[in-house]
């Protein structure tokens, strides 16, 4: 591999320049790359992030009740097993390769359902987004591991992480919009389209990446071995299956929840998004900020105590519109708090294999929420607090996960010791 595509700083100079980048004079590529990678982020979750937003607006248009679709959702979350086998193709095939065919997946999927749309095309829709999703955020943030230096990673790493919250300030209430002014099925061929145009310029403009040699292939048992030696690992991955599966049980059912209890319309559902969105943009950064300048562990566990707190509060909120907004805001600021503090914590437990880390968070997120989403309209069922109830009782069970991963790490900083922000 070129020594100016090992490791790329934000310096226009150092960038990797390949194909038409060579001719962006004006511009930084890498930027460019950033930019690319947060909107890409941004189309592909206003795709998964309106299904739950109006979920059920979808099931009446598709005439079907809200467990068939939930379930449906949920068994597309479990294909994050599929996760350690996406490792073995982008490490192999190199991470722009991943990239390119994550977007092409969720563009199919999406055209494919605005052409037919019925149940079965829109299932096939849920599974090509899901595996695309499953492609392209660990190929991505390993293309950014690999293109940028080690003072810049932080920011680099989490700029298009921004593209989950701008989904729902900004995707799902114009998707909302779309619906209100047309169809239900409105937001589907213009996603297709925008999948389309990014998935055709990325594949003119990023950099091709490192491949592995053939012989030196990595293998599944390898990916597996890297995590199972780590206890701590194997801790907050288990903290994570907890934590996901419970904030699903909250997610899948919120806007039913609303939409029976407080008579919210498609453009309210919206609003809510907006809300929703801006909450967990600041529990990222908040996250960011507090995360370097505390213990290992306590940043996890502090966002977790948060989540507990907002789901407990939720219960008191029956009759009161301010309060379950406000309690809600705490849930998903907690929760976004608590996904951004693991990210670096995780992805350096291995520091011998930094996208078999990456990938393995994946995996275990997408199983808890499959889980969450699978569980939620049962409780449901029951009453609204009783979702509330297991979600907190499954935080419980992570606190004091976290508590043995705060003693058995023994690093003054996760940040510090690794490198991402102060090195």
């Amino acid at each position: 591999m070129p020594e100016n595509l090992k490791e790329t700083s934000l310096n226009p100079s150092k960038s990797p320049q390949v194909n038409f980048r060579s001719k962006a004079v004006a511009i930084n590529p890498f930027r460019v790359d950033l930019a690319l990678f947060t909107v890409t982020r941004s189309v592909i979750d206003t795709g998964q992030r309106m299904i739950i937003a109006f979920l059920p607006i979808i099931a009446r248009g598709l005439g079907e009740d809200l467990q068939t679709i939930a379930t449906a959702i949920s068994s597309c979350y479990l294909l994050g097993i599929i996760t350690p086998f996406v490792i073995l193709f982008s490490e192999n095939r190199g991470t722009k390769s991943g990239v390119i065919l994550g977007v092409s997946l969720f563009t199919v999927g999406y055209t494919l359902f605005s052409l037919v749309p019925e149940y079965r095309f829109f299932l096939v829709m849920l599974i090509l987004s899901s595996l695309g999703r499953i492609f392209f955020n660990p190929s991505m943030q390993a293309y950014i591991g690999t293109f940028s230096n080690h003072s810049k990673r932080g920011f680099a790493l989490s700029l298009p992480e921004t593209g989950w919250s701008l989904a729902a300030i900004v995707g799902v209430p114009l998707v909302g919009v779309l619906i209100g002014r047309s169809t239900w099925m409105a937001p589907y061929p213009l996603l297709a389209g925008l999948g389309f145009v990014l998935a055709f310029f990325m594949f003119f403009w990023l950099s091709g990446g490192k491949k592995r040699e053939a012989g030196n292939h990595l293998k599944i048992k390898e990916v597996f071995a890297s995590i199972t030696r780590h206890r701590a690992m194997l801790y907050l991955l288990a903290t994570l299956l907890l934590v996901a599966a419970g904030h699903a049980m909250i997610t899948i059912i919120y806007s039913t929840h609303f939409e029976n209890s407080f008579n919210f319309q498609i453009a309210a559902l919206g609003g809510m998004s907006i809300i929703i969105g801006l909450v967990e943009l600041g529990g990222e950064g908040l996250s960011a900020f507090l995360s370097d300048r505390l213990k290992p562990g306590i940043a996890l566990g502090l966002g977790v105590l948060l989540h507990i707190i907002g789901a407990f509060a939720m219960t008191l909120t029956a009759n009161s519109l301010a309060g379950a907004i406000v309690c809600l805001a705490m849930i998903f600021l907690s929760y976004e708090f608590f996904i951004v503090a693991l990210i670096p914590f995780i992805y350096h437990i291995v520091e011998e294999n930094r996208l078999t880390s990456l990938s393995m968070r994946m995996m275990v997120n997408q199983a808890g929420v499959a889980l969450g989403i699978f569980l939620g309209p049962f409780l449901y069922r029951i009453g609204w607090n009783v979702n509330l109830f297991f979600a907190a009782a499954l935080d419980l069970v992570a606190l004091l996960l976290i508590f043995l991963i705060i003693r058995k790490t023994n690093v003054s900083s996760c940040y510090t010791k690794i490198g991402v922000i102060n090195e």
